[in-house]
């Protein structure tokens, strides 16, 4: 394991351990690291405008899932639920369809 790296040191570019990170990645970086306390972020907001604006992402809202995902997911989740319990009745030597609470899809 190398040594922590030392407060005077200048920190290892970005794009020299991420070849295909962007360029401007290095100015935030260096903004959010600068050794002069006035020449850093002042807020934490101001560093994440500059990370959304960097990857196109501001304003830019996820929708949520439709009813048929939410649907699906559940579903899915139900029959993963459904093998485990048939499998820890088997591990435990119970028969799984007799038990009650056994989930049928």
């Amino acid at each position: 394991m190398s040594d922590p790296q030392q407060i005077g040191e200048e920190p290892v570019p970005v794009t020299s351990l991420r070849p295909n990170a962007p360029i401007q990645i290095e100015s935030i970086i260096a903004k959010a690291m600068a050794k002069l306390l006035e020449s850093r972020y002042e807020y934490a907001h101001e560093m994440a405008a500059d990370l959304a604006s960097l990857f196109g992402r501001m304003n830019r809202r996820v929708p949520p899932p439709s009813a048929q995902e939410r649907y699906d997911s559940v579903r899915t989740l139900a029959k993963r639920l459904a093998r485990t319990n048939a499998r820890l009745a088997k591990a435990l030597g119970a028969d799984p369809k007799s038990t009650s609470d056994t989930i049928r899809l």
